[in-house]
């Protein structure tokens, strides 16, 4: 059974997001998609629909890739992006990194891509489970502090030793 993803596809070329989308299929996935080509079409998406990944093309004529970066960091921050492009220099790919892309896979090393999309949703997967733990550690906290500071009696704490 095929794993349904929800697949936002950031890309001018048609036929480069169906090689992405095919790769996916045979890796396991079945993703549901989604392909835009500008700002405004990616402005459009962010808003439709739960998506699990972003697959984003760096080299875009209507669009840079870092200002796309940008507008999925400030809407949907907890969704990974992976760029998938050709012609990326070193630099251009340490600075999409830094700027919160989760991952980068040459187009003709599309093999790379299902095991980039799993870690990236695993890693996302573990990021929203520790955020969930976090804010019920938070809620009982502050659950704790408000019986202490309504209890009628002094209250201490002691270890097993009694200390």
């Amino acid at each position: 059974m095929a794993n349904r993803i929800a697949v936002l596809v950031v890309e001018d070329s048609e036929a480069d997001a169906g090689v992405m989308l095919g790769e996916l299929r045979t890796g396991g996935f079945d993703p549901r998609h989604e392909r835009v080509e500008d700002a405004l079409g990616l402005d459009g998406a962010i808003g439709k629909a739960p998506w699990d990944i972003v697959l984003l093309d760096y080299n875009m004529p209507r669009m840079s890739a870092e200002r796309a970066l940008i507008r999925l960091r400030e809407r949907i921050p907890d969704v990974p992006v992976i760029v998938v492009s050709a012609f990326v220099g070193e630099e251009a790919v340490v600075g999409l990194m830094k700027a919160g892309a989760a991952d980068y896979v040459p187009k003709d090393k599309l093999r790379r891509l299902c095991p980039a999309v799993e870690r990236a949703l695993s890693e996302a997967a573990v990021r929203r489970n520790m955020a969930r733990a976090e804010e019920t550690n938070r809620k009982l906290l502050r659950e704790m502090q408000t019986i202490l500071d309504n209890l009628p009696a002094i209250a201490f704490r002691k270890d097993r030793s009694s200390r």
